[in-house]
């Protein structure tokens, strides 16, 4: 089995499906879809983020503390100008998280169900 193996899509735990999806297509402008049973949104290049609404969730802390619910994953997306797109996030539902690494390069945000994220500078 040496053929490189496709990801399939991405799913993310959430306490709310219907406005995780909601908030990721306005931040993202990727179109909604509904596979599996579940919502999600799909970029044009074809990255799948499938959100799973789970009612026992429990939110992440970030930064970490002992005997919280850790993180498990946080992306990483990339814009022309991160001080608009912070400003259209908190407006979408996220906030800034308490500790900042970033400098000007990145700011770390926390979406609606408290998956952290960050909003950096394009590389373009």
């Amino acid at each position: 089995m040496n053929k490189e193996v496709k990801l399939g899509n991405i799913m993310i735990d959430c306490k709310d499906d219907l406005i995780l999806q909601e908030f990721y297509h306005q931040l993202l402008h990727w179109e909604k879809v509904n596979l599996y049973g579940c919502l999600g949104i799909k970029s044009s290049t074809g990255i799948l983020f499938l959100f799973s609404k789970e009612e026992d969730f429990i939110e992440p802390v970030w930064p970490e503390e002992e005997n919280k619910q850790q993180k498990q994953i946080h992306f990483d997306f990339q814009f022309n100008n991160i001080e608009e797109a912070k400003i259209k996030a908190i407006q979408l539902g996220a906030h800034i998280a308490s500790n900042q690494y970033g400098d000007t390069d990145f700011i770390t945000m926390i979406d609606p169900s408290g998956h952290p994220f960050c909003i950096c500078k394009s590389d373009e």
